[in-house]
């Protein structure tokens, strides 16, 4: 179920990087990429396509980051996970 569907472009952004600024456990990652990804699949303009990938691009270098920065949190499958759903926006 998607839980951001409702929210306008910039309210989502705000929501997202007030989320991410908190330090967020890894599941809020997953549900902001997977909603980046589905608003992807629904976008019907080169503009909207791009302002996904460009933001899913600076949510995995978060993620990666993060994973570098706690380890003990994020499993080798949660990165292989991530990875995966990216690599479906982020060409």
């Amino acid at each position: 179920m998607r839980k951001y569907k409702d929210l306008a472009w910039w309210d989502f952004v705000d929501y997202m990087e007030e989320k991410l600024a908190e330090g967020p456990e890894k599941e809020l990652y997953f549900e902001f990429l997977d909603e980046l990804r589905l608003r992807f699949l629904e976008s019907v303009s080169e503009g909207a396509s791009y302002k996904y990938q460009n933001k899913a691009q600076e949510l995995v270098k978060l993620f990666k980051a993060k994973n570098v920065e706690d380890a003990a949190r994020f499993s080798e499958q949660d990165s292989a996970d991530f990875e995966r759903i990216a690599s479906e926006i982020v060409k």
